[in-house]
């Protein structure tokens, strides 16, 4: 279970360090895996996202760190905590807020017997994520990879998730240097 492995594989008593325990793995993308998983030190319930990259820096793996400490927003997943797991400080990981929900992705995959929406939710919907999104330009986040997997429903309410793309306003301009092309 070193650094230099690909893939994070929990131990056999489901704990991560001496901060969780994981219960259940809820999705497992390209970049991490992310966990409902019960915080030791009070027994909340919270997401833990594990980037499969355990070799980046700490920089490189923090994803969101610009909504620690932030004021909450109902469209905008929280995000608590990030860094290396101690007393190991083998894995990285990323606390949020656990909302029990289905990707729209996953509403819009089941057809007849997932998603039906009236013109009103559709609209209600899109105005959430306009919401969050104003949320985190209000923080001088930018998402960069609002999507279908990113956007968690659970009934009328919305949020957005997956921050591994979100870049602020100073980084924009280093990256369209550095590449090329406009970011925007």
């Amino acid at each position: 279970m070193g650094k230099n492995n690909k893939f994070f594989i929990p131990r056999g008593d489901r704990r991560l360090g001496d901060r969780y325990e994981l219960l259940e793995c809820l999705g497992d993308g390209s970049h991490g895996s992310v966990w409902r998983a019960q915080r030791l030190s009070d027994d909340n319930i919270v997401a833990v996202k594990i980037p499969k990259d355990q070799g980046g820096t700490s920089k490189e793996l923090a994803e969101g760190s610009a909504l620690i400490g932030q004021e909450s927003h109902p469209n905008v997943v929280s995000v608590y905590w990030m860094g290396r797991v101690p007393p190991e400080n083998e894995w990285y990981a990323i606390e949020m807020e656990y909302f029990p929900s289905l990707t729209l992705a996953q509403l819009l995959d089941n057809g007849d017997q997932g998603f039906v929406a009236s013109y009103d939710r559709v609209l209600g919907l899109y105005q959430q994520v306009l919401s969050g999104v104003g949320h985190l330009h209000k923080l001088g986040v930018s998402h960069g990879d609002i999507k279908p997997q990113n956007i968690l429903v659970s009934g009328t309410l919305l949020k957005l998730t997956d921050f591994g793309c979100s870049i602020s306003p100073e980084d924009i301009y280093a990256r369209t240097r550095e590449k090329g092309g406009t970011i925007l």
